[in-house]
Parts: C-alpha cells; sequence; structure tokens
C-alpha cells in the first residue's frame, strides 16, 4: 500500500487546527473515494481538528509524530449517534478521530494521539455548594467508531481525552493490539470501552485511565459478545475493569485472562476526593435489563484497589427516560468464573456478590485457586447490611460487610475452591458470610 504522507498534502507543524485539519482530511477523503490508502504523519507535532476515516484507511503515526487536538469546538463535527435504543435517546457527539459504516480500518502507530483534554475550553470541575454536581461541558471524544467491521488499533499512544479515549460502539471483528493509553486530564476520562462489540480481541495493551480503565457497556440492546482480553496491564482511579455501567443489552461470552491490575501512575486528580486506589478491580453490574451471563476471569495479579470483585443485580425501573418510553424488565447475573487470581487489596471491605430483594438470584458462581490478602479490621463497625441498586465505592452498602473475603446475598449455585482471604491485622470476620444463599 502506498503511503501518502500528510506533509505532502499541505499539512505541517506550523499550521494551525483549521488548517492541518483541512488538509488531512481532503487526503482521506480523496483515498477513500479511491477505495482506500495509507494516511501516514510524519515524525512532528500536527494540530487538527476532528478527523472522519473513511473505508480502506489506515492512518499511520510514526515514531515522533503527533496529533494534537484543538480546544475550539468549531473544529469538530458533530456526529449522530443512536447512543441508546430510540431516536428520543440520542445525542449528538464529536470526537478526534470518528468513523461510521466503515470496513477495513486501522489506526496505527507508533506515534501519539493527544486530545488535549485539560484545555480551559474542556476542563470540568465541581460546583462550589453544588452537593456533588460538576460542572461538564460538552467535550470531544478521543476515537469513537460506530457500526463499523474489520478494524485494527495498534501500536500507538492515546493520551489526555477532553472525554473517554476509545468509544467503540456496535462493531464488530476488531483487534486492538499493543496500544499505550494514559488518560488523566479531564473528569470522564475512560480508556476503552466497547458498548455493543462482537468478536473482539484486546492483547498486549497499557491501560492507565482516571475513570474506567477497560469498559463494557450497552447503551442500546445492542449485544456484547465474544470478548477476549489478554495479555494486558490495567489502572484506574475509578474501576479497572467495569462490565455493565450500562447495562440494556445483553454481554455474554466474555474471557479476561493474564493480565495485571494495578496501581495508576497519574501524579495528579482531576477528583480531589478520588483516592488513588481504585474502587474495584472488576465491577459487575447489571441495573436496566441486560442479561450478563458466561464470563471468565483467569490468571490475574490484583493490586493498587480498595477491594477485588463487586458484583450486583439491581433494577432502575421499568421507565427510564433515557430510553424514550421503552419499558425495561429485570435482567440476570449467571456463570461467573474466578480462576487463579492473586492479590492485595487496601479496605477491609469485602468483595460483595449481591441481587437486590425481589431480583435475581446470581446464579452460579464459581471461584477457584484464588488467594488474597486483606488489611483486617480490628474495629469492625456494626450495623444492618442495606440494600444497594449500584454502587462506584467499595462502601456501597453503607456498612463493613460481615466477611472479610466474599459476602454472598440472594444467589444459586456457588462453589469455591481453594479460596483463601488473609488477614495482615485482627479480624474477627469469616472469610466468607452467606446471606439468602439458594444451593442448587
Amino acid at each position: 500500500m502506498k503511503p501518502y504522507l500528510i506533509t505532502e498534502h499541505g499539512a505541517s507543524a506550523e499550521a494551525d487546527y483549521a488548517t492541518n485539519r483541512r488538509a488531512i482530511q481532503s487526503l482521506i477523503d480523496e483515498l477513500g473515494a479511491e477505495g482506500g490508502g495509507l494516511v501516514v504523519v510524519p515524525p512532528g507535532r500536527f494540530r487538527t481538528g476532528g478527523l472522519t476515516l473513511r473505508s480502506g484507511i489506515t492512518l499511520r503515526l510514526e515514531d515522533g509524530a503527533a496529533l494534537l487536538g484543538s480546544d475550539r469546538e468549531e473544529d469538530y463535527d458533530k456526529h449522530f449517534i443512536e447512543h441508546f435504543s430510540t431516536s428520543g435517546g440520542s445525542r449528538f457527539y464529536c470526537s478526534l478521530i470518528f468513523a461510521e459504516g466503515c470496513e477495513n480500518i486501522a489506526i496505527e502507530g507508533p506515534g501519539t494521539i493527544d486530545g488535549q483534554g485539560g484545555a480551559e475550553a474542556w476542563r470540568c470541575y465541581p460546583i462550589p455548594d453544588g452537593d456533588g454536581a460538576w460542572h461538564k461541558p460538552s467535550r470531544p471524544w478521543g476515537i469513537r467508531l460506530w457500526k463499523c467491521r474489520e478494524i485494527r488499533l495498534e501500536n500507538y499512544r492515546l493520551q489526555a481525552s477532553a472525554e473517554w479515549g476509545h468509544h467503540l460502539c456496535d462493531c464488530e471483528n476488531l483487534t486492538v493490539r499493543g496500544l499505550d493509553i494514559f488518560n488523566h486530564a479531564n473528569a470522564n476520562n475512560d480508556g476503552l470501552d466497547l458498548d455493543g462489540c462482537r468478536n473482539v480481541l484486546i492483547e498486549h495493551c497499557q491501560i492507565d485511565a482516571d475513570d474506567d480503565a477497560f469498559c463494557i457497556k450497552s447503551t442500546g440492546f445492542r449485544v456484547n459478545r465474544n470478548i477476549h482480553l489478554r495479555y494486558c496491564t490495567l489502572a484506574s482511579r475509578c474501576r479497572i475493569i467495569h462490565i455493565g455501567s450500562e447495562s440494556s443489552g445483553p454481554i455474554e461470552e466474555v474471557l479476561i485472562e493474564h493480565c495485571s491490575l494495578v496501581r495508576t501512575k497519574a501524579r495528579h486528580k482531576i477528583d480531589a476526593n478520588r483516592s488513588d486506589e481504585a474502587a474495584h478491580a472488576i465491577s459487575i453490574e447489571s441495573v436496566e435489563g441486560s442479561v450478563v451471563r458466561n464470563l471468565r476471569f483467569q490468571d490475574l495479579t490484583i493490586e493498587g484497589c480498595h477491594t477485588a470483585f463487586f458484583v450486583n443485580l439491581g433494577f432502575r425501573g421499568a421507565d427510564r427516560p433515557k430510553y424514550a418510553g421503552h419499558r425495561l424488565e429485570p435482567g440476570r447475573i449467571e456463570d461467573l468464573h474466578f480462576s487463579r487470581i492473586s492479590g492485595t487489596v487496601a479496605s477491609p471491605v469485602a468483595s460483595s456478590f449481591t441481587a437486590s430483594d425481589g431480583l435475581g438470584p446470581l446464579q452460579g458462581l464459581h471461584f477457584a485457586d484464588l488467594q488474597f490478602q486483606v488489611p483486617g479490621n480490628p474495629s469492625l463497625e456494626e450495623g444492618e447490611v442495606s440494600e444497594v441498586q449500584v454502587s462506584w465505592e467499595p462502601r456501597a452498602f453503607g456498612t463493613d460487610l460481615p466477611a472479610r473475603g466474599l459476602y454472598f446475598r440472594n444467589v444459586l449455585g456457588v462453589t469455591l475452591d481453594n479460596v483463601h482471604f488473609v488477614a495482615r491485622a485482627s479480624d474477627s470476620r469469616p472469610e466468607v458470610v452467606w446471606e439468602n444463599e439458594r444451593r442448587k
């Protein structure tokens, strides 16, 4: 494939955002009309606004090359995305790199994509006396791919998005390999989000994000299926692996293996109240009707988090405004497998597996060869364990849980084989506590 350098088509390191954007987009459009081609960003720092890929296009950033996102809203096109299932839940979005309905597209490194998300124009901040509310302007995502097929994302660095780093929505046959994602510039700085994607391989990536590092969600009844994440290092100040934060469609056939979940390397904070430790290493939720089934987690090491696992089946209600009148039904969580996982956690709050009263139960939970060190709790806070619908914090129930390792409520069919939670300090709680368990 013949390379076409952007500098031979009007772009330069000295040009402004709008000039470079026009030059690069013109080259992409020309090659796309011819069936595709290789667009090359040579060494240098190139300012640009939003770019839209076409079918058959490979965007290559050479070593020492960087695309720098504009801080002006007028430098981005707004794209209509069916974010939820009906027109009433749709929104317009912008992103630094976008594609819709494309086939055979790729972004490859080893260069850098810098969303410059820390710019004043995109800055999010807590509203004084706002009872926890934040000022959040509309901001561009880093890379957003919508309804695309045959995709390859490989060996580049993405940093400093103004919003999520990657939103890959309703895509099929996707390979993500060798990415270095460091997203700590603004609020909502997720690393890599899949939203209703099928046939996905993610491997040999490093993801360090201020919000969710790796997230699987379903915002429009689209199914996530056949997703394989392996040989990655993941870090977050929120949840390291988060499945089901938005959860209306099925999430099934997921394998996560041979990964290290570690402490973030970020030295500054977007939210001063957020801990350097992630809330949860692995968080799984169904709160809007999703059926979550056949998830496997194996050969993992976990550090830098408050609790290892948080799994909750809840229901936010049948009528949700974002679904524009579509009545939701409660979902299910079943067939979860956790094998050969070890680590150290920072909080005395146990990992929890719960279904809200009137729902569930969680079904088919299997644990084998888990070895954890926990801090212990010499001053256990007594209190009744309350209901929880959804939580992004370790103290989801408003009290320390009565177990030091695993807490189960409203579950059916649990197997435990060689599972140990060793306390580093005094802790009178048992390793495992069951409430309302129903065994097969």
